[in-house]
This record gives structure tokens, C-alpha cells and sequence, in this order.
């Protein structure tokens, strides 16, 4: 397959559904000197795509080819400054036609007020294409109830990793586990290289969110977990204290054990083993149940349910999803391509002393490393990871605050930690009751 850029999305599934006129709000985004400037037509219907104005390149890019060649539908832009205006439009009806959603979107507050429509109808409605030919295992991470309110275009996998060896048999593990292993350690040596105590407070508030808040349990919040979580972080470095190091010396020399890094490609594999040089496992953030690495979509696309013309909403979603901007998203990004043929494309086609950033040298040290051509072993590494997949993360922005902020008061000497767990407690409960 090659790899030109301007025709990756020539060939489009077209919709020729017809509707009633209807008033809309009309944007356009682009300079007038942007080869891919938004300009709409006066004859045809418009869908609106509500954006985030950092969203990446590739998804312009698909508007702009969607316009240029459907002769019946067109895709404005609508950017949004940050998730709390698209929650609010959302919440009032005015949420626009086709939703880019922030990575950690909480999807189950909206599915039952049949806010977005269920892809799956849509997807398996669809001659060219099947389920099958997506990565099925990562549709069904961001199912919620069993149905799809949101396709990932692209995604990449959140993980820990670490030596085998020092991992024994343990393949995942749970919060307990990570926190009487990190005692073990310390104060020698450490799970994480970014071991201040607000990185580690983050990364325990971050994976306990659910449990935490009783967000599938009723909203009952689990006070005695948050001051396991307060006491834990509060053994680690101050952060004014805290000195990043290099994570490859760290490493080499016993003072870290773990490294949490997203894997995004091949290049992630390659990495990795490279930075332990031994056996690498693959073993995850800490969950109580199942494998801890996680999927993350910066490309998480949502059609409104009161979109007017779904089929054409859908058309330009499905677009995304063929071989050759789905291989061109994984080139242009890093990310994985959704569909599984268009990933074994890249991984056949990986050389990544042919993009930038082949090399990497590590600052202060005479150490570097070259990305070189993957090997079977090495792509069926990736592979497996990928099939193990069975979740995702999700949280509310506000009760991440009112998390952060009250552990952050006992981490200070602020409040007591019974006090930061009881104001908590009591701030997730009122928000809870106005969303719910």
C-alpha cells in the first residue's frame, strides 16, 4: 500500500438519505491561505462536528475530503474551549450532530438519557464493512450496556511494564498488591520513576476512580480507600524535593521497577525491551479484575441522537475506517489503527528510521537507540497486547478535582486526613445528587 496523503480518503461510503430543510448554525473553520480550509455550500445539508481546537491534523483531513466529494453532505466545525461547554451543550439538546468526546468521556451518565445513538445498528447495516474486520475485543471495552455510543478511530494502550523477573508469576495485579510491593521497596528503591507524592496520588486516584466514588455502587464513596490511597502517596518524595531522573538509568540500576509508558505502536515495543534489556511482562495498572493495561482514544467519535440525517453522520464516521486513512492515521499519529488490516498493513511497512525521531539518545549518558525493522516476535508482541484488552478509563472531571484537591490538603498538613476524607466524601455526594 502507498502512502499518499492526498488521496486517503478519495473513495467514500455515500449517503443518499434525504430530509426536511432545517434552521442550522453554520461554522467554518480554516485561514483563507489553508489548502484545507472549511468552506460550505449553500446546496448542501450540514453536519456539525464538535471539536476541541487542538484536535490532530487527520481528522481535519477527513472533513476536508468528506466535503470535496459528497455531493449531498457537509461537516462544519464547532470548537469547543474546553469538556465543560460540550457537557453543557449536551445536557441542554444542543449537542452538535457528530461529537469528537474527550478520551476519558464518562459515557455511562449519559446513556440513559438517550443522549447518543448506538453505532452498532449503523455499523452492522453497513455492506463493506463487519464488526469482524474492527478490533472487536476494543469495541467491546468501550460497549456500555452492550452498545456502542462511541467509535474509537485510533486508540493506544495504557500499561505498566516491568522485568519479569522481578514479577515473578503475576501477570496483573490489584491496588493492594502494587502498594505492599511498593513497601517492599522503599525506601531503596520504587515502583514508579515519577515517585513525588503527587504523581503517585494521581496515579492511585486515577485507578480506583470507580471503586473510590461507588460510581456503579450507588455513589456510596469508600472513605476507608481514600485514606489507604492518602497514606500510601504521603511515604514518597515532596514534590518540591522530587528530581526527574533518566528512566534508563533508573532502570539499569535497581532504583525503578516499573515503567508506566503508553504503547502507541511498534516503536513502544522496541522501547521497552530495550530500556529493561531482559524479558519484559506486560503487567498493567493496578484492577480487581482482569489485565490493568487499558485503552485511551484521542479519537473517540459519537453521532447525536437527534442528528437529523444519521446515515450521512455515519458516512463520514465509516470513512475513517477504511485501509488507507485508517494505515495514514497510525503514520500520521502515534495511535493504532482500529481496523485490523490496516494494522498488520503498518506492521509490515514498519521502518521507523524512515519518520522522524528514529533515534533517541539519552541526555547526560552516552547510551542511544535506534528504531529498527520489527521482528515477528516483536509484532506478535503487540498483537497479544492488543487482544488482552477488556477496558477502559473513565471519570468525571469535577469529582477528580474534589479528589485531588482535599488528598492534596492532607498531603500539605492542611486538614487532617480524616478531614480531607470527610469534606471529600461529602462534596462527591452533592455533585453526584445534580448530575444524576
Amino acid at each position: 500500500m502507498k502512502k499518499i496523503l492526498p488521496i486517503f480518503l478519495a473513495v467514500l461510503f455515500l449517503s443518499a438519505c434525504a430530509g426536511q430543510e432545517t434552521a442550522r448554525d453554520t461554522y467554518v473553520a480554516g485561514q483563507e491561505d489553508d489548502e484545507m480550509a472549511i468552506v460550505l455550500s449553500d446546496s448542501k445539508e450540514t453536519l456539525v462536528l464538535g471539536i476541541y481546537p487542538t484536535v490532530d491534523d487527520p481528522l481535519r483531513q477527513s472533513v476536508f475530503y468528506f466535503n470535496t466529494t459528497n455531493p449531498l453532505y457537509q461537516i462544519a466545525l464547532k470548537e469547543y474551549e474546553d469538556s465543560d461547554q460540550l457537557n453543557a451543550d449536551i445536557m441542554t439538546g444542543r449537542a452538535p450532530d457528530i461529537i469528537l468526546l474527550p478520551p476519558y468521556f464518562m459515557m455511562d451518565i449519559y446513556a440513559d438519557k438517550g443522549v447518543f445513538a448506538d453505532l452498532y445498528p449503523l455499523l452492522d447495516a453497513d455492506p463493506g464493512i463487519d464488526r469482524a474486520d474492527l478490533q472487536e475485543n476494543i469495541l467491546r471495552a468501550y460497549e456500555t450496556g452492550g452498545q456502542l455510543f462511541a467509535m474509537p478511530v485510533t486508540y493506544y494502550i495504557m500499561t505498566a511494564t516491568a522485568a519479569r523477573a522481578n514479577m515473578g508469576e503475576m501477570s496483573s495485579w490489584t491496588l493492594e498488591e502494587m502498594m505492599a510491593y511498593a513497601n517492599g521497596l522503599l525506601p531503596e528503591s520504587h515502583v514508579f520513576s515519577n515517585h513525588s507524592k503527587s504523581r503517585v496520588l494521581d496515579l492511585c486516584l486515577m485507578l480506583s476512580f470507580e471503586q473510590l466514588t461507588g460510581w456503579n455502587d450507588g455513589g456510596l464513596f469508600d472513605r476507608g480507600l481514600f485514606l489507604k490511597i492518602i497514606h500510601f502517596a504521603n511515604q514518597f518524595t515532596p514534590d518540591h524535593y522530587y528530581k526527574s531522573g533518566l528512566i534508563f538509568d533508573q532502570i539499569r540500576d535497581g532504583q525503578v521497577q516499573v515503567e508506566a509508558r503508553p504503547v502507541y505502536d511498534l516503536s513502544s515495543v522496541q522501547f521497552l525491551r530495550f530500556i529493561f534489556n531482559e524479558p519484559i511482562v506486560y503487567i498493567g495498572y493496578p484492577t480487581d479484575d482482569g489485565n490493568g493495561s487499558f485503552a485511551r482514544s484521542e479519537t473517540l467519535v459519537a453521532i447525536s441522537q437527534s442528528c437529523p440525517y444519521p446515515e450521512a453522520a455515519w458516512s463520514f464516521l465509516r470513512s475513517m475506517l477504511d485501509e488507507v486513512p485508517q494505515f495514514n492515521f497510525a503514520n500520521i499519529s502515534l495511535s493504532l489503527p482500529i481496523r485490523k488490516s490496516a494494522l498488520e498493513e503498518y506492521m509490515y511497512n514498519y521502518v521507523l528510521t524512515n519518520r522522524p525521531g528514529g533515534r533517541i539518545t539519552f541526555r547526560g549518558s552516552d547510551v542511544v537507540f535506534e528504531f529498527y525493522r520489527a521482528t515477528e516476535d516483536e509484532k506478535q508482541e503487540l498483537r497479544d497486547l492488543i487482544d488482552s484488552i477488556t477496558k477502559i478509563r473513565s471519570w468525571d472531571a469535577r469529582i477528580d478535582d474534589i479528589l485531588r484537591e482535599e488528598a492534596q490538603a492532607f498531603l500539605t498538613g492542611e486538614k487532617s486526613a480524616d478531614d480531607a476524607a470527610d469534606i471529600a466524601a461529602n462534596r462527591i455526594e452533592i455533585y453526584l445528587s445534580e448530575i444524576r
